[in-house]
């Protein structure tokens, strides 16, 4: 009985992949959320050595780790069983796909050895050949040391491999990505032209291919250029077609959302109007009860406005 139900989910899973943050999303989104205790118990019950499908087991875990991340979840505890799977497994692709996941997943889950970790995934790509992996993986990785470890240098390098590589393809999903990080990185080094002039083509090329939701990632950076400038006005509205574009997709309660959510915060914040901001923040609360790490940063953002406003301690 098992085995038709993984073979169900796990194509669901696959196809969310093609289509999450298009208007054809929808679906998937729905079908898997509604399964996502189901989809959980299978993948666990495969994540084991000896399962006899345990390659198609663990792409549906990274899968399902992406897709729980995506929507808001944050990181799945199928992350600790996928690691374990590198270990025992001599397949070069799955090996390469495993890191690229546990890479794109540690702004919410800390990496122990990530330099280790992106060594041996850089020589598992030697073994194969798919460019949309290995843009995907070095896109991840600027965004890794953008993010997470501050290594403007080596953001700027992996994002314009991952550009390279997409172009090379004619792959304009791994392009919005590369772009994506290449103008939030010129943004904070203060080159606002040239950062709002990567964020209107991660727009132009998301809308080329449907993307609605990667369309959304290059309002978010314009957005955030907007802000960095003080025109308040216009990047307001630029969340609010970021969140109406995500509603269209199913995604008005995922991780994009929430970008857009802080953005409008500070924008509260630096007018002072902290009651709005304070709202926010409780909307955040309330909806991501399931991602520690958005949930640490909203308690933060609200004790920050408590101390403006005066609030005392508890």
């Amino acid at each position: 009985m098992i085995h038709p139900m993984f073979k169900h989910f796990h194509e669901l899973l696959e196809s969310s992949t093609v289509t999450f943050g298009t208007r054809s999303g929808v679906f998937p989104i729905d079908r898997i959320t509604s399964n996502y205790a189901n989809i959980q118990n299978i993948l666990e019950n495969g994540l084991r050595s000896e399962h006899p499908n345990i390659v198609d087991v663990t792409y549906g875990a990274c899968d399902f780790n992406r897709f729980s991340v995506l929507i808001g979840r944050g990181t799945h505890s199928l992350l600790e069983d996928i690691s374990n799977v590198l270990s025992s497994s001599g397949d070069h692709r799955l090996k390469a796909y495993i890191i690229t996941e546990v890479i794109q997943s540690s702004h919410l889950h800390p990496i122990p050895n990530p330099e280790l970790l992106i060594v041996e995934a850089l020589n598992h790509f030697k073994h194969f050949e798919d460019h949309d992996l290995e843009a995907r993986f070095h896109s991840s990785l600027g965004a890794y040391y953008f993010h997470s470890n501050h290594n403007i240098s080596a953001a700027l390098q992996h994002s314009q491999i991952a550009l390279s590589l997409a172009q090379a393809n004619g792959n304009l999903k791994r392009q919005c990505d590369a772009l994506d990080i290449l103008g939030l990185i010129e943004i904070v080094a203060g080159d606002h032209a040239a950062g709002r002039a990567h964020s209107r083509e991660v727009q132009r090329l998301a809308k080329i291919s449907g993307d609605v939701r990667r369309e959304a990632h290059g309002l978010h950076s314009e957005a955030i250029s907007l802000m960095s400038l003080g025109n308040y006005r216009e990047c307001i509205a630029l969340t609010r077609r970021g969140r109406a574009a995500l509603n269209l997709c199913g995604l008005s309660h995922g991780r994009t959302n929430y970008w857009f959510m802080e953005v409008q915060t500070e924008i509260h914040k630096l007018k002072s109007e902290y009651v709005d901001a304070h709202d926010i923040q409780s909307q955040i609360l309330r909806y991501t009860i399931n991602d520690n790490y958005q949930q640490g940063v909203s308690l933060i953002s609200i004790a920050e406005i408590n101390i403006l406003t005066g609030v005392p301690r508890p």
